[in-house]
């Protein structure tokens, strides 16, 4: 019985648990400082990495400003920032489809509707701001107008034909429904324009709108994709698990 009773101390000092179920405590020796400030470089690693970066960027760019370097040796030197910037553009649709599915699956549609308004509403209110601000400022600045125009170099390229308001409006409401989810990634729609000959005698053109693909990402059709395609999820989570409904 006494060597029973020895076998059990014996257990819950290492703490193990005892007869009774619960453990005995452990009494944990404190780190050593070395110890904790590797696991909070560890832990913070990329922050430090990332700030540390731009310090040793700004001395570099601040040491070679006064050297007279080529185009090729500038971007010879700016392949490192290059390759951030393509994996940071990598990661934007991504980031933002999941997190928009995400969002969109786990909030109650009737909410949803709710704060899709206000986002639509602030949305609507800053572009009006903004394009205030921006008529008076060219009111005020009057850009363009000076005594010597001057003179554009000859680059063999045709001069972009302004584009009309109503079809500025149509393209955005293009692009919020793409026809394409893969090229939607990296190219979005615009009006282009072409002139027909409508009069040979009265030499009479007629400006036709055209469709044309530019390069540039249509994130506003990949964000409406993703928040449809979301409360599609919280509405068939809500079902049962029928796979005659589902079809």
């Amino acid at each position: 019985m006494a060597e029973k009773m020895d076998i059990e101390e014996g257990k819950s000092s290492n703490g193990e648990p005892l007869a009774n179920g619960l453990s005995s405590p452990r009494i944990s020796s404190p780190q050593p400082l070395s110890q904790r400030v590797k696991k909070i470089v560890m832990a913070n690693l990329l922050v430090i990495l990332t700030v540390a970066g731009v310090i040793v960027g700004v001395f570099i760019g601040l040491g070679v400003r006064n050297a007279e370097l080529t185009k090729t040796q500038i971007i010879y030197i700016g392949f490192p920032g290059e390759i951030l910037i393509r994996l940071l553009k990598m990661i934007i649709i991504p980031l933002v489809v999941c997190s928009l599915v995400s969002g969109a699956a786990s909030i109650d549609p009737k909410a949803l509707g709710k704060l899709g308004g206000w986002a639509m509403l602030f949305f609507l209110v800053t572009t009006l701001i903004a394009s205030s601000i921006g008529v008076v400022m060219a009111f005020i600045v009057n850009p363009g107008s000076v005594a010597t125009k001057p003179v554009l170099a000859e680059t063999g390229k045709d001069m972009p034909v302004p584009k009309e308001v109503i079809d500025s409006f149509l393209d955005l409401i293009r692009n919020i429904f793409p026809s394409n989810l893969v090229s939607a990634a990296f190219q979005s729609y615009a009006t282009d324009y072409e002139f027909v000959l409508k009069n040979n005698t009265l030499n009479i053109t007629e400006k036709i709108p055209i469709e044309k693909n530019q390069d540039g990402m249509n994130i506003l059709g990949l964000v409406v994709f993703a928040i449809v395609f979301g409360v599609a999820l919280r509405k068939l989570g809500t079902r049962r698990r029928d796979p005659h409904q589902v079809l």
